[in-house]
């Protein structure tokens, strides 16, 4: 039973109404075949839809199965529509991306069938409509009878109580429409049927009572209804939904007809998120990297001293003076200030490359707070024990066998290890601006080292040849040249060798040690070779310049490596400053692969990633626009079947 009383329904638009259904009152009940009809415009399909609850009434009231309808909740008119409402409509709806099956199942699993329930009870229903054979192939590839057939199969799956029918032939030739309506004569026999129709001669045929309307009102009812209503205030609300499982399955359905567009925006998306986030995590790295090796700076308890370098300098005295003075230190260890060089292995031909430079030195710790930092050997490797021992890090071996870049670590150690090393200590000095200062000097093209074949202007302007080079010879201790200065074929004598400034030519050692190599570490924070102190404290001090002048003092510096104790790190930066007070110079040095360069590292990472992140940031933002937008299109171009969902009795959850 349906009763409709005074019903009222008005379409607004801005200050302009349209008065659809005035004041209309019906009774419907089962086992009826009604048939709706009217001109255009007079109501026929409002008043299908506010039946169907599809539209609500402006006023008025209306009763199913003695349930009023007045204050339905969105959840009970859902229920309603899934379970007593069969809705045929003139365009057939059919969802075009889905198989004929699944557009009759879709409105089962909607009511909380599974899917293979639903699958079956759509092919027992596609076998009653004659389409069983069909159930596989999509809308387009049906006629419009056919078409049709399947949605009356969706309509009736549910065995609905009332089935809604809006111009269900309006569509199709007349032949195929009256095979239509006898099938749905024969299924609906039992049942409520109205429908709205302009073809009098069909409504005739199939219905049983017939309905006019005009302007809104009912002006002639062949068969009118007027029974006692009983209303019940329990209503039933929808409990079921569409599973997630299904919502999926209807989702990848419309995937696949645009797969193409699908695959393309989220290719751009992945890409676009995929590269924010290597980007961030590269840089982030770089940046960790970085910002740990000056947290290592910050901790790290090695810091250099430096002092003038004195003729009357000793070494010992300098270490005595700063463990005297200061009681930071564990160990400190006297390092000169110019570098040592590995001329040969007396061992073995086995390197490849020399000499190798050694600029960056210290001797071997004996605190244990300093020692555990340098336990990282390769195979049976150790401290030097004795001042004719010593360790270098990796990275200057792997130098020596450059040109082999297959060899192993193992390898290389035991290639060198044990091997004997000549090992450069003291250098003679060369000029080092001799091009400007030679027109105070004399300048002798192809001597053969015959003093008798030297020209008279020598001994005119020197006069005895083994005095002069009696005075050479003298010059700084013996430590500048034993010959003359030579550049190529020329030979070069000077009035006064002490006018000319003279700096350390490492490439003219003066005196040299032999060593053996006893470890390498495996550690690429240790850049240092490792010496044993005596050794170190047997260098003579050598200045790096032979020279007053004010822009070689610094140059001019002995310096001992000190190694704070713990207990005193958090003080450095204070216990520097009053070493500093106190005339020395202090460089903060660090056992780590760490340089000025790491701050620029630091700010160059930033500005690029900026960059990069900007770029990708931007491909992320259009690309989410796109996603937006395409997501945007789809929902416009599955309106209808957002509509037929809810027409089925879908709730906004399984739209979603």
């Amino acid at each position: 039973m349906i009763a409709l009383h005074d019903i009222h329904k008005i379409y607004s638009q801005g200050n302009v109404g349209f008065h659809a259904l005035r004041g209309v009152s019906v009774q419907f009940k089962k086992g009826e075949s009604v048939a709706v009809f009217g001109k255009s415009g007079c109501g026929k399909t409002t008043l299908l839809n506010i039946i169907a609850g599809l539209d609500q009434p402006s006023s008025g009231d209306m009763v199913i199965e003695d349930k009023l309808t007045t204050k339905f909740t969105e959840s009970e008119w859902d229920y309603f529509r899934n379970h007593n409402i069969g809705f045929i409509f003139q365009q057939f709806n059919l969802i075009e991306h889905l198989p004929v099956i699944e557009n009759i199942a879709i409105a089962a699993k909607i009511g909380g069938h599974n899917h293979k329930q639903a699958y079956q009870m759509a092919l027992d229903m596609l076998d009653k409509v004659g389409l069983k054979s069909h159930a596989h192939k999509k809308p387009r590839e049906l006629s419009g009878g056919e078409r049709q057939r399947v949605g009356i199969a969706r309509a009736l799956i549910n065995d609905p109580d009332i089935i809604l029918a809006d111009e269900p032939t309006g569509a199709l030739d007349q032949a195929t429409g009256k095979q239509i309506m006898e099938l749905i004569k024969e299924i609906a026999k039992d049942k409520l049927f109205i429908m709205v129709t302009h073809d009098m001669t069909m409504a005739k045929t199939y219905a049983n009572r017939l309905i006019e309307l005009e302007d809104g009102k009912i002006i002639h009812d062949s068969n009118p209804v007027n029974e006692k209503v009983t209303i019940r205030l329990k209503r039933k609300i929808k409990d079921k939904s569409l599973s997630f499982v299904e919502g999926i399955r209807l989702s990848l359905h419309n995937i696949r007809v645009r797969k193409w567009r699908t695959a393309l925006v989220s290719f751009g998306l992945a890409i676009g998120i995929v590269g924010l986030l290597l980007i961030s995590s590269l840089f982030n790295t770089v940046r960790a990297t970085i910002e740990g090796e000056g947290e290592s700076l910050r901790d790290n308890p090695e810091i250099s001293i430096y002092r003038a370098l004195s003729s009357n300098t000793d070494p010992q005295s300098f270490i005595d003076d700063i463990s005297t003075q200061y009681t930071y230190f564990a160990d400190i260890s006297y390092v000169p200030n110019h570098a040592l060089h590995i001329l040969a292995n007396e061992t073995s031909d086995l390197e490849y490359r020399t000499p190798i430079t050694l600029n960056r030195y210290i001797g071997t710790p004996s605190h244990s707070e300093v020692t555990q930092h340098y336990d990282n050997f390769i195979g049976d490797g150790r401290l030097p024990e004795n001042e004719n021992e010593f360790v270098l890090p990796l990275s200057r071996v792997e130098a020596m066998f450059s040109s082999d870049i297959n060899i192993s670590k193992d390898e290389l150690w035991s290639r060198t290890k044990g091997n004997h090393y000549t090992i450069s200590t003291q250098y003679y000095y060369t000029p080092v601006h001799l091009t400007e200062e030679i027109d105070n000097c004399l300048v002798v093209e192809g001597w053969d080292e015959n003093p008798d074949t030297l020209p008279n202007a020598f001994y005119d302007r020197f006069g005895d040849f083994e005095t002069h080079m009696e005075n050479l010879q003298d010059l700084n201790g013996g430590q500048v040249l034993t010959t003359q200065i030579q550049q190529e074929t020329v030979r070069v004598f000077c009035d006064d060798y002490e006018a000319l400034t003279w700096h350390i030519d490492e490439s003219n050692p003066r005196d040299e040690m032999s060593l053996t190599l006893v470890g390498i570490f495996d550690d690429s924070r240790i850049n240092n070779a490792l010496f044993h102190p005596e050794f170190l404290l047997s260098l003579t001090a050598q200045p790096i310049w032979l020279s007053d002048e004010p822009s070689h003092q610094r140059e001019n510096e002995e310096k001992v490596v000190a190694y704070m104790l713990s207990e005193h790190i958090d003080q450095k930066a204070s216990i520097i400053r009053s070493i500093e007070a106190d005339g020395y110079r202090v460089h903060e040095t660090t056992n780590i692969s760490f340089n000025f360069l790491s701050g620029l590292s630091m700010l160059f990472s930033y500005i690029i990633q900026f960059i990069f992140s900007s770029i990708v940031g931007i491909a992320v933002i259009t690309a989410g626009l796109m996603l937006l937008m395409v997501l945007y299109i789809s929902i416009i171009e599955r309106t209808r079947e957002i509509g037929l969902i809810r027409a089925l009795g879908g709730t906004r959850k399984d739209v979603r």
